[in-house]
């Protein structure tokens, strides 16, 4: 379709979900959610025209440009307008309407991510890490992904264009190899919950790791790392307090040992409190 169609336009028109998260995590495709095609389209466009794009997707796409959620495409439609008309009903915006189908089931959990809360946090969040995303790389995903299997269109470039409206005007993306990566890791310290809470010692998933990474905003350390990229990559939900996942960083061991022992100073509290209350009344 032209010479700014990415990579990542093309994985979401080949509905390629699985890759289409893996490839959110690397620079280039943090660097590609914020390009359009000839058409005017983001990338989250095209996931909301095709109308089974699953949640999980929608839910990476906002979280990597959460600017997205409000900008016209060329045909004047947002990303919310098109899930609208595309989810489970029938429409003239050129979408894969599925009368029914997956689109119908997703429909309502679509909506929601792209216009209750969950959009108005990740932007939040994307405004703390100064980098524009809410999505922070994890060391494993500092490098560009090769994916041969799905390819790129000849001359897809990742160079960024505007991405603030029709006309253009907005930030532009920026080109290089890392430049996504560094502002991104730098900004790891600064996108921790406010609160941590240590639910186990180790993964609640693999159930043999170590636990060392926290999910925000819920702040329950119960991952990880090879669980916390998983859960970044597939999930949408805590796998501890179910809340929906705006991130996953890394707590160091001193943090880990401090928050452990604050803990068990205050279930200790709770326990010496709850065996006051057990003491029988002596009646006189």
């Amino acid at each position: 379709m032209g010479l700014t169609q990415t990579k990542l336009h093309h994985k979401i028109l080949k509905q390629s979900w699985s890759s289409t998260i893996a490839h959110l995590h690397t620079p280039s495709g943090l660097r590609s959610c914020r390009q359009r095609n000839p058409m005017g389209d983001l990338p989250l466009h095209l996931a909301c025209y095709s109308g089974v794009a699953p949640p999980s997707v929608i839910r990476e796409l906002v979280l990597a440009f959460p600017e997205a959620v409000g900008v016209e495409n060329g045909e004047g439609y947002t990303p919310c307008q098109l899930a609208r008309i595309n989810y489970g009903g029938g429409g003239t915006s050129g979408g894969q309407a599925d009368g029914g189908g997956l689109g119908s089931r997703y429909r309502d959990e679509v909506l929601e991510l792209l216009e209750g809360s969950f959009a108005a946090m990740a932007l939040r969040v994307a405004v703390e890490n100064g980098t524009g995303s809410a999505i922070v790389l994890l060391a494993d995903d500092a490098a560009d992904d090769a994916d041969a299997a799905d390819g790129g269109l000849p001359g897809g470039g990742d160079g960024g264009v505007s991405a603030s409206g029709p006309g253009g005007g907005g930030r532009r993306g920026r080109g290089g190899g890392s430049a996504m990566a560094a502002p991104a890791a730098a900004s790891a310290a600064t996108a921790r919950p406010e609160h941590t809470y240590v639910t186990s010692s180790t993964c609640v998933i693999c159930l043999d790791a170590a636990s060392d990474h926290v999910v925000v905003p819920c702040g329950h350390l119960c991952l990880c790392r090879k669980c916390a990229v998983s859960v970044r990559r597939g999930g949408t939900l805590c796998p501890v307090g179910r809340c929906v996942v705006g991130n996953i960083v890394k707590v160091d061991a001193v943090d880990a040992g401090a928050v452990a022992a604050a803990d068990a100073a205050t279930a200790a509290a709770d326990a010496v409190a709850v065996a006051e209350r057990q003491v029988p009344i002596q009646c006189p």
